[in-house]
């Protein structure tokens, strides 16, 4: 019975490894009525990142790329926190996020994107 154990458990360590981490530096982003913060952000070419996004707003927070920024939409239920892995890209640049309930108030959030050293 013993042996039959092993397989079982070197499988679920086998599935923790492939589908744990992938984020790199956390930020933290905060959601309410009336906005986002921050609305400025730095971070290295190349740099992994999670998006900590905590929705502290009475209704529902969305976040997505703007302008040719590489972010899918997420959305993000009220009372929620939703992690978002998120890598720069690899020239230097501005990228930019919208924080936003639907159909009312939006926050840009600027991600200042320098070479890494």
């Amino acid at each position: 019975m013993r042996m039959s154990a092993i397989p079982l458990v070197l499988g679920a360590c086998i599935l923790v490894a492939a589908c744990g981490g992938g984020g790199g530096r956390e930020i933290e982003i905060v959601a309410t009525d009336t906005g986002c913060t921050p609305t400025a952000l730095t971070a290295r070419t190349g740099e992994k990142l999670t998006f900590v996004v905590k929705n502290q707003a009475k209704g529902d927070r969305e976040l997505e790329g703007e302008d040719g920024t590489k972010l899918e939409e997420v959305l993000i239920p009220s009372g929620r926190t939703r992690k978002i892995n998120y890598t720069t890209p690899d020239e230097e640049g501005t990228q930019k996020l919208k924080c936003y309930i639907p159909g009312g108030p939006e926050t840009l959030i600027e991600l200042r994107v320098t070479k890494a050293s």
